[in-house]
């Protein structure tokens, strides 16, 4: 798949795995979600709901770190 060049090339692609990021932190919300309905265990609820909070948090740093840098004047 073809990305682009340069500087914008980047942003574009760190944009994707941003995106990617934050889909994995949903589903495993999802996860904890339908284990909690299930009444599985605490434990494994909490842990799905840590990684989701994880996958979630490297989204946004991700999204943070592919914006253009501030231009100064």
């Amino acid at each position: 798949m073809f990305q682009g060049s340069g500087e914008n090339g980047r942003r574009r692609r760190l944009r994707i795995y941003a995106w990617w990021y934050i889909c994995t932190g949903v589903g495993f919300a999802l996860l904890g979600l339908h284990y909690w309905i299930a009444r599985a265990p605490i434990f494994s609820i909490a842990l799905r709901f840590v990684i989701a909070a994880g996958f979630v948090l490297l989204g946004f740093a991700t999204f943070r770190s592919a914006r253009p840098p501030a231009r100064r004047s």
